[in-house]
């Protein structure tokens, strides 16, 4: 039995479908799992600072945290590994850029304190 090229076309070609969609498949899991276990560390330093500040107010959305005092927002702590670490004034908030989750005590020293 002698198979035609278009017969071989159409197998690879399903081939090649087949294998996109079980890594499309892989990649999205994969980044819904650093998603969860970086918005859980975020969490929980939102906590730990929370625990520490009670005058401070804390949001936590998908990869920063918005710091307010007296209904005025003052920081915001972001993660993000494509941007350097540093900080910068944007108006009258401070921006803290992390490229990894900070210790709690490094953006205690950060924030400002009047």
């Amino acid at each position: 039995m002698i198979i035609d090229g278009i017969w071989w076309l159409a197998i690879i070609a399903s081939v090649f479908v087949v294998l996109l969609m079980v890594g499309l498949l892989l990649a999205k899991n994969k980044q819904t799992e650093d998603k969860s276990e970086q918005n859980h560390a975020i969490r929980k330093l939102q906590q730990k600072l929370a625990s520490k500040l009670p005058e401070y107010g804390f949001i936590v959305n998908k990869n920063h945290i918005t710091v307010k005092r007296a209904g005025k927002k003052i920081a915001l702590i972001t993660l993000d590994k494509a941007k350097q670490t540093g900080s910068r004034k944007l108006g009258n908030v401070l921006v803290l850029n992390f490229r990894s989750l900070p210790n709690y005590q490094t953006v205690l020293k950060a924030l400002p304190t009047a």
